[in-house]
């Protein structure tokens, strides 16, 4: 689409819909792979103070999004 060129709220909402669907897909996949031991390892170089792990990160993601 040209710069400056004007969509319609459907066409935006069409787009965002089909923007976190693609992102929700990856989200899944990545997750359906990801080793066990992965969910509470610490991130390398990091105390327990700092980071987060990645079960850490999917609560936060969780809690901010809300509920499907």
């Amino acid at each position: 689409m040209a710069r400056g060129a004007v969509q319609s709220e459907s066409e935006v909402c069409a787009a965002l819909l089909e923007t976190y669907d693609v992102n929700d897909c990856m989200n899944q996949l990545l997750l359906e792979h990801l080793d066990a031991r992965a969910w509470r390892a610490s991130p390398e170089g990091k105390n327990k103070r700092e980071g987060r792990t990645v079960a850490g990160i999917f609560a936060h993601r969780h809690n901010i999004a809300g509920p499907g």
